[in-house]
């Protein structure tokens, strides 16, 4: 995805093992998305499923850590709300999802409050902060970086 200085986006080669594309070795990149905001949940998902990413969307934290325990999930990138209603902030999922898959996946803190958000601390993994409300093309883009960035660098530790 290219941004152009106008904000407009278009769509460029993005490489085969970030989207899923046809005949494509490895499977498309796997988002995992927090957010306890349904409509905001409802069109993160459909935004990266349009983009042929692979991603699971939870309400929780708690949620988010069963699943990745359950299903044996190993996401290249997570999408994480600051302010989820759970017992957890977005930082403390990030926190705990490092412990739990042995490795920090790049993370996109989602949240409409920055004064009060503080960033999760993760050896060996970028964290970017967005604002909401966020441009659709700036997330995408930046997912779709993240994901080749931890695809290439999760490889060479593999």
């Amino acid at each position: 995805m290219e941004i152009s200085a106008a904000g407009s986006s278009s769509k460029s080669a993005a490489p085969d093992l970030v989207r899923g594309a046809p005949g494509a070795a490895d499977q498309a990149a796997l988002v995992l998305h927090v957010e306890d905001d349904a409509a905001v949940r409802a069109s993160v998902q459909m935004l990266m499923r349009s983009a042929g990413l692979r991603v699971v969307s939870v309400a929780s934290g708690t949620e988010a850590l069963q699943r990745v325990q359950s299903e044996r999930l190993q996401p290249d990138v997570l999408i994480v709300d600051f302010h989820l209603a759970d017992d957890m902030t977005g930082t403390d999922v990030a926190e705990a999802l490092a412990r739990k898959i042995g490795h920090a996946p790049p993370t996109i803190v989602l949240t409409g409050d920055k004064s009060n958000a503080e960033l999760p601390w993760l050896v060996n993994a970028p964290v970017w902060m967005v604002s909401k409300p966020f441009d659709p093309a700036v997330l995408l883009a930046g997912v779709e970086s993240l994901a080749s960035f931890h695809r290439r660098t999760h490889a060479r530790d593999t």
